[in-house]
């Protein structure tokens, strides 16, 4: 029997990147993937006094997430509106609708209140 041959970006690409919590609202670009996604899965976390904890997935259409929060604001969330949403007890950072681009995704980040400064640690499989 023949092998098949499988092209590279079907498996998808690795990845992962940080947000100041504090950074304002505004679109930002993550490129280098070397093609258009189709899909993205992500997660990530805040490493503060209550750890914020979450994982979302996107078809660049359609958009949920799972959110876990510990401490004195232990919350466990489903939500439909989000791909991303971290927050505390002052404000959040949060993506409604990201969008699939030649080279990557961009996200159009929302800030809310005014979180606290700590950065948010992301990882991300896009295929």
């Amino acid at each position: 029997m023949k092998g098949l041959s499988i092209p590279p970006f079907l498996g998808g690409k690795f990845g992962s990147f940080t947000r100041d919590m504090t950074a304002a609202s505004g679109n930002v670009s993550y490129t280098g993937l070397g093609f258009r996604p189709r899909g993205l899965i992500i997660q990530g976390g805040v490493d503060q006094s209550t750890l914020v904890l979450f994982m979302g997935m996107t078809d660049f259409a359609g958009k949920s997430s799972i959110q876990c929060q510990s401490g004195a604001l232990a919350t466990l969330r489903i939500l439909n509106s989000y791909i991303v949403y971290l927050g505390d007890a002052a404000g959040s950072q949060y993506v409604d609708t990201p969008t699939a681009d030649a080279d990557g995704f961009t996200f159009n980040w929302m800030k809310s209140g005014t979180p606290g400064a700590n950065t948010a640690t992301f990882t991300y499989r896009a295929f």
